[in-house]
């Protein structure tokens, strides 16, 4: 759209009208009422909650679920596990003063070859889509690797990637936050 042009004026005059004090504060109203609009329109930052008061019982809290996963596998099924809630590591930040963090976690399971990692993964979708504190979705990665998304209301996270090929289950994640008294970024946890 194209603005109109302003009027020239006739006179060679340099004198310019008063704007009206009631046009003035019209404009004001304009001004804060778009603003404001606009504000609205702008989803609000996510803050960063505590879900748990330290790192022990962050950790816990993903491992039992993590454990409750491996359950629903075939007891004589598991070939061999790795990932281990003793092993240090980087924490990455919750929140922007550096208050509270996530411990990330991964483990790898193999399984024998008859074991079929889609049908556990389908129980796991089935029994942990009923709990309304918990959200799940499939996702594929570039290199086609299968996984399923699985956040909890507090903000933990856990992902099954599912490598039928190589008989192997990968669970990944993040702990929700937790505090980190005299935090030390060169230090792991």
């Amino acid at each position: 759209m194209k603005w109109p042009s302003r009027p020239e004026s006739h006179s060679n005059s340099t004198h310019q009208r008063a704007v009206p004090p009631s046009r003035l504060l019209a404009m004001l109203v304009m001004i804060v009422a778009t603003s404001l609009l606009l504000s609205a329109c702008v989803p609000p930052k996510k803050r960063a909650v505590e879900a748990f008061p330290n790192l022990d019982t962050a950790k816990t809290s993903m491992f039992d679920h993590r454990n409750e996963i491996l359950a629903l596998l075939p007891a004589d099924s598991i070939v061999e596990h790795y990932g281990s809630p003793d092993r240090k590591r980087t924490v990455f930040k919750c929140n922007d003063e550096e208050t509270l963090f996530r411990w990330p976690s991964t483990s790898s399971t193999t399984v024998t070859s008859e074991t079929d990692l889609w049908a556990h993964a389908h129980q796991v979708e089935q029994e942990w889509g009923s709990r309304p504190e918990w959200s799940l979705e499939w996702d594929e990665t570039a290199a086609g690797t299968t996984n399923l998304f699985m956040k909890h209301e507090n903000g933990m996270s856990l992902n099954m990637f599912i490598h039928n090929d190589t008989h192997l289950l990968r669970i990944a994640g993040f702990t929700a936050c937790f505090p980190i008294p005299n935090y030390n970024r060169l230090s792991e946890y």
